[in-house]
């Protein structure tokens, strides 16, 4: 019988939908490992950042998904026996330290992506200079959440939510020793996590907005220009178009978890709206397809790579396409080397 106490007393709905959507994440991430594997053209800058947006949001999912499924089954098992209740503790830490390095990684390659194509697009930026930039990155991106992680877990800071759960959708985190938000905790969430997505929303919209009017600015000037093509045009105006939706779709998607977040730490004893849990375990556990839509489904490029290995599988449900996956690429002198396409 299940503790009607649990922090992981989850509805039927819920669980489906966030492990749907944690599902999609982790085909739309595999699909981008794989396509960048497979296709050396694909292999910019830019997408290698994509790749190791998509290492975080992997992990991520799967931890969710985990949270969601194997925590709630070992906690409504765990009886007087020390044995159930270790195992639970342990899974439960282990997911914890995994979800704090796998997001706040994800935030700081998603973040540094709109400086990359900022840098790129806007500054020119150069192939010596670029690698020093990437290193910088590297630094930063992976050792910063490993290091909050192992500290996290080295202050006992990780583990199980006690009920009730106001600031995950079931999977483990910061652990929580009481229904009221502590200074402490409060802090170590933060510090694990929300503070880097409120920064990331902040960043990532400056940087995608400053590249957007740098776009426009270079159509605007080149108005009339010889070499200005209706296909220069139109490779701009989907970027513009691209550089809007990121900044969006990020924030849509991890919206909810931070009201959650926010309505907790208010400590006005709000009531648990079952609406917005479900849509902080759809959010979060999204990014993965969502950035497999933008960067893929949405992306001229890799749109005429799928349809060449199609045609090459099922050459009897295809037209006939030219031997070259790039048809219908111009070379644009607004953006050179289309600089700003991951």
């Amino acid at each position: 019988m299940e503790n009607s106490n649990s922090p992981y007393n989850e509805t039927l709905p819920n669980k489906i939908l966030t492990t749907t959507a944690g599902s999609l994440s982790i085909f739309g991430t595999l699909v981008i490992f794989l396509t960048f594997y497979i296709w050396k053209d694909l292999r910019t800058a830019s997408r290698k950042i994509l790749v190791y947006i998509s290492i975080g949001d992997f992990l991520t999912a799967l931890v969710n998904i985990s949270g969601l499924w194997l925590s709630a089954t070992l906690y409504n098992k765990v009886t007087d026996s020390k044995h159930d209740h270790d195992m639970y503790i342990d899974l439960c830490t282990a997911e914890g330290f995994v979800n704090i390095a796998a997001i706040i990684s994800s935030f700081f390659w998603t973040f540094y992506l709109s400086v990359y194509l900022y840098l790129a697009v806007c500054k020119g930026l150069e192939s010596s200079t670029e690698r020093i930039v990437l290193r910088v990155f590297h630094v930063t991106a992976w050792g910063i959440p490993l290091v909050i992680a192992c500290l996290a877990l080295a202050l006992n800071e990780v583990g199980p939510l006690v009920y009730p759960n106001k600031v995950s959708d079931g999977w483990c985190w910061v652990k929580t020793g009481s229904k009221n938000p502590n200074p402490n905790k409060i802090a170590w969430m933060f510090i694990a996590g929300k503070g880097w997505e409120i920064l990331a929303y902040i960043g990532i919209t400056a940087f995608y907005i400053r590249v957007k009017v740098h776009l426009r600015q270079q159509v605007y000037s080149c108005q009339g220009a010889p070499f200005l093509t209706m296909g220069s045009i139109e490779a701009a105006r989907k970027a513009d178009r691209k550089f809007t939706f990121i900044p969006v779709i990020f924030i849509l998607l991890r919206m909810w978890g931070t009201i959650r977040f926010f309505l907790y730490i208010s400590g006005q004893g709000h009531p648990e709206y079952e609406w917005l849990r479900i849509l902080h375990g759809i959010g979060d556990s999204s990014q993965g397809f969502a950035n497999f839509v933008i960067f893929c489904v949405f992306t001229e490029k890799m749109r005429s790579h799928f349809k060449y290995w199609f045609s090459k599988i099922f050459p009897c449900c295809s037209k006939p396409m030219e031997s070259s996956a790039h048809v219908g690429y111009e070379s644009t002198n607004i953006l050179t080397d289309h600089s700003y396409e991951t």
